[in-house]
């Protein structure tokens, strides 16, 4: 009666087997078999337990250690600084960074090489300014201009007064360098600043009352200016004393008592000329007056006869409108007849003596208020040469006192 359940038990515990080692091996973590295997009397059968615990199929490795393709360092002390980082230019530089490297460079107005700039002194060896005084200023300079000149940030360059106002008025404007002045319409007079009513009033010295000796008076009253006449020392100094003036024109002829400089008369003119005032001179013996040589801004070479007159090349003026040239004359014969001039200061030549190498025969001077002649108009009073009935010498003076009248 025994027999076929055994039998039957068997086979249910075969299959048990059969199905607990299949599971192992279908486990990847080898999870114990806590169930207890029986025979279909309910009799333990024994104990199934896994036979073996199954580990992962294999461990995943690393593919390769990632490693930093560089260490980062601080850009400044680690590593050391590159490019304008690296450079400490001077505050009054900047860096410059090209191909081929980085490069402090100075700033304008300094110098040096980058590192380390100094100041630039800009006033020297040459001043820029021209008419004007130098500053030199940290990093910079700038200029005090003379009157008339103002600075456009690199030199002294000349003011045109004549723009974007006329100030003349009743006239024209002629801007000149460091000034302008006023051609003005008729019944009107340049006051030096613009055009007034009236006309001006010429003080003449002409140290003879020959009936020959009046050049310059008869130059004034043809203009149609005001004239003073005087012709002697004391006369001249009470006139002078007495103002009222515009120009002074003193002409002394050559063999005339009254025809030299006083020391009255010298006084008046070098007060005149120092004082801005216009001033026409001529003289047969300037030679040996010192102060009034440096007064008028010349000096001189006595000459013994009369030479003819031109105009000097390139000069902005030479008085010559309607006059002959050359302006010829007569030799007095005197031993001391005029002198040849040379500039002590700034102005140009007008006119040359044209015998041998040209010398100056007139001379403008002080701002182009001063013009002085190295001859006497006495000398080429009756000179007519084109023939229109006016002295040539007086045609020159006018055109003297109308560059100083205009």
């Amino acid at each position: 009666m025994l027999g076929p359940p055994r039998t039957l038990s068997l086979l249910v515990f075969s299959l048990a087997l059969v199905a607990a080692v299949g599971c192992a091996s279908s486990s990847s973590r080898g999870v114990r078999d806590t169930g207890t295997g029986t025979d279909a009397s309910g009799n333990d059968s024994g104990t199934g337990t896994d036979t073996g615990t199954m580990g992962d199929s294999g461990t995943a490795a690393d593919t390769g250690t990632v490693t930093d393709s560089g260490a980062a360092t601080d850009a400044g002390e680690d590593a050391g600084m590159t490019g304008c980082a690296a450079l400490a230019c001077d505050e009054n530089a900047v860096c410059v960074d090209r191909a081929t490297g980085a490069e402090c460079e100075c700033l304008a107005g300094y110098s040096g090489d980058g590192m380390t700039c100094a100041d630039v002194d800009e006033c020297v060896p040459t001043s820029p300014c021209g008419m004007g005084r130098c500053i030199n200023l940290v990093g910079t300079y700038t200029c005090t201009c003379d009157p008339g000149y103002m600075f456009d940030g690199v030199g002294c360059v000349d003011v045109d007064e004549c723009t974007p106002t006329d100030p003349c008025g009743m006239g024209t404007c002629a801007n000149e360098s460091g000034s302008y002045a006023c051609s003005c319409d008729s019944g009107y007079r340049f006051d030096g600043t613009t055009c007034v009513v009236g006309t001006s009033t010429v003080l003449v010295f002409r140290g003879s009352t020959r009936a020959a000796d009046t050049t310059a008076a008869d130059a004034v009253t043809e203009l149609g200016h005001t004239l003073i006449d005087t012709t002697t020392d004391t006369a001249f100094t009470a006139a002078y004393d007495a103002g009222g003036f515009d120009v002074i024109v003193w002409g002394s002829p050559s063999g005339v008592a009254s025809s030299s400089v006083t020391a009255a008369v010298e006084t008046r003119l070098t007060a005149w000329i120092a004082g801005g005032g216009a001033l026409i001179f001529f003289y047969w013996d300037l030679d040996t007056l010192t102060t009034m040589r440096a007064a008028l801004g010349v000096t001189t070479v006595s000459r013994n006869n009369w030479v003819n007159v031109a105009p000097a090349v390139g000069a902005s003026e030479t008085f010559f409108t309607g006059v002959p040239n050359p302006l010829t004359g007569t030799d007095s014969g005197w031993a001391d007849n005029g002198d040849n001039l040379a500039l002590s200061g700034a102005g140009f030549i007008a006119a040359t003596f044209v015998s041998g190498s040209p010398t100056g025969a007139i001379a403008v001077t002080n701002a182009n208020r001063v013009i002085t002649n190295g001859f006497t108009f006495s000398d080429c009073l009756t000179q007519d040469v084109d023939g229109d009935g006016v002295p040539d010498c007086q045609e020159l003076v006018q055109n003297e006192i109308s560059y100083l009248l205009p």
